[in-house]
């Protein structure tokens, strides 16, 4: 039977900030919303979640078992397989944000080894 993605989510605010000089906090604010987007914001890492969870069924996509992913993976070369997997490891040491949580990423770079 083929696997599905699914996706679905929330109404959410991704928190953001930017550092810049001023006088005060108001003054902060109204130069941030003068120049929303001249601005370099960083991810705060945080996000308000508000309303219901809703499936987005238009963006439902088929996916490749995991037999048809290590077909795919025996091409990579040795290095390709060396630089996704640091690049991987770097990932959850640093606290990105990644699609697999960092349990399925560690079985993934195990496979690598294989």
């Amino acid at each position: 039977m083929p696997k599905f993605r699914v996706y679905g989510g929330n109404d959410a605010w991704l928190l953001k900030y930017t550092d810049l000089e001023a006088d005060n906090a108001a003054q902060a604010a109204n130069i941030a919303n003068d120049n929303i987007h001249n601005l370099d914001w960083k991810q705060t890492g945080n996000v308000v979640v508000f309303d219901d969870f809703e499936v987005f069924s238009d963006m439902t996509e088929e996916i490749a078992d995991e037999e048809s992913i290590e077909a795919e993976l025996i091409g990579l070369s040795p290095r390709a397989i060396q630089t996704i997997r640091a690049a991987l490891e770097h990932a959850i040491g640093s606290g990105l944000p990644l699609s697999m949580s960092p349990a399925e990423v560690t079985q993934l770079c195990k496979r690598f080894t294989r």
